[in-house]
Parts: structure tokens; sequence; C-alpha cells
């Protein structure tokens, strides 16, 4: 082929994955059901309103511990409920009533656990069952979400080292980090009703991205992310 040949079928080439660019859906758009819930003007202004008060809550213990590096190294724990919401909010991410509903959920389990730090108490961190917690990614100091089950007879005050299994989650099209926050099944889902018989970890892995790019990442670094906490 000659250069006037080669050039020319590179531009053609080119051409065509710019043509098909234009065409092709954004990655974005596809990773979710087409049918989203549209609140009430007056249901949007709630939520808004609560959102903004957990905002400022965060802000408040925020400074209030601020010298305290165990303390702050769980504000992830509470970021995750007022990113949660905030995201669906600004992006229109309700796929249901329900959905909708759960966003108000996430707000008091996120008051709650401010409120707790703030007086020096971590109850969270010594549940058992389902347990959701968050993690500052080194990626982007995001706060993600990911489950942890906890063995109803563990212990603890336990230096034992404790097998841990890790749980990924399949693609599904009204996914967002509200369900995934307040569904307590991803944890449990291969065991069915049963519980898994130790330690389990579910993330989040950034919602439907078959674990690639920052998922992948998020799966590496959740496990460590409370090892320090007692």
């Amino acid at each position: 082929m000659t250069r006037f040949g080669l050039l020319s079928f590179t531009k053609i080439i080119c051409m065509g994955v710019l043509a098909v660019g234009i065409v092709c859906p954004r990655p974005a758009c596809a990773q979710f059901q087409a049918n989203t819930y549209v609140p009430k003007e007056a249901e949007s202004a709630a939520l808004a309103a609560a959102r903004d008060h957990l905002m400022q809550s965060v802000m408040a213990l925020r400074k209030h511990i601020s010298a305290d590096k165990a303390a702050s190294s769980l504000l992830p724990d509470i970021e995750i409920f007022l990113d949660a919401v905030d995201r669906n909010l600004a992006q229109d991410l309700f796929f249901s009533k329900q959905n909708f509903e759960q966003a108000f959920a996430c707000l008091k389990e996120g008051e709650a656990r401010a409120a707790d730090l703030e007086s020096g108490r971590r109850p969270w961190l010594h549940q058992t069952g389902v347990v959701v917690l968050g993690y500052r990614s080194k990626i982007d100091g995001s706060a993600q979400p990911y489950q942890m089950y906890v063995p109803p007879d563990y212990d603890f005050g336990s230096p034992t080292v404790h097998r841990l299994d890790l749980f990924l989650h399949g693609r599904g099209g009204n996914l967002n980090e509200i369900n995934f926050i307040r569904s307590t099944g991803w944890v449990k889902g291969d065991f069915g009703t049963a519980s898994p018989p130790n330690l389990a970890l579910a993330p989040y892995g950034r919602g439907n991205n078959g674990w690639r790019y920052c998922g992948e990442i998020d799966v590496f670094e959740m496990p460590g992310a409370h090892k320090d906490q007692a």
C-alpha cells in the first residue's frame, strides 16, 4: 500500500470511529433503566432540606473531631449516606417511590451516626449482622459504601485472624447507592435465606462497571478500611 493509500485508509478508520462515537449512547446512560420516579416538588424540597441538615451536621462534626485521627477516619461511615442522597437528587436516579423514601432513611441513619461519633460513641463498629460501612477512596477522596456481615457469635475483642469472603454484585438497571445501602441481602445473596458462616464483605464498586476501573480498586482497598478500629 502506498503512503497516500495508508494515510487515506487511516483517515477513513478515524472518521468511522468518530461516527460510531456520535451514535453510541453514553456509558452512564446505558447503566440504568430508562424509567425513573419523578418526585413531587414538595417531596424533593423536603428531601433536599433533610440532605442539607445532614451536610451541616457533617461539617460541624468534621471540625469537632479534626484533632482525633481515629474518629476522623470514621467520617466515611457517615458521608456515604449524605453522598448517596446528594447524587441521586442531582442526577434524578430514583427508580421508584420506595427508592425515594429510602433516601430519608439514609439521612436518618447518617444523623444518628453523626450524633454518636460527636459524643465519642461508635456502636456500628460492634454490631453483628449486616452493617453498612464506608471507606475513603485513595483514587478521588470520595466516601464509598460497602456491606459487612458479622456473625452473631463474633468476638470483637479477640485478636484471632478470621476468614473473610468477598461477594461482588451483578448488574442491575435500578442499582444506585441508596438501594444498595438500604438492602441487606447483597452480602448474604449466595446463601439464600441462610447467613454466611463467617465474615463477608460486599462492596458497592461504583455501580455497574463490571468491577473494572475504580470499582476494581475499591475491591482491593475496602477490606482494610476499618482494620485499625476497635
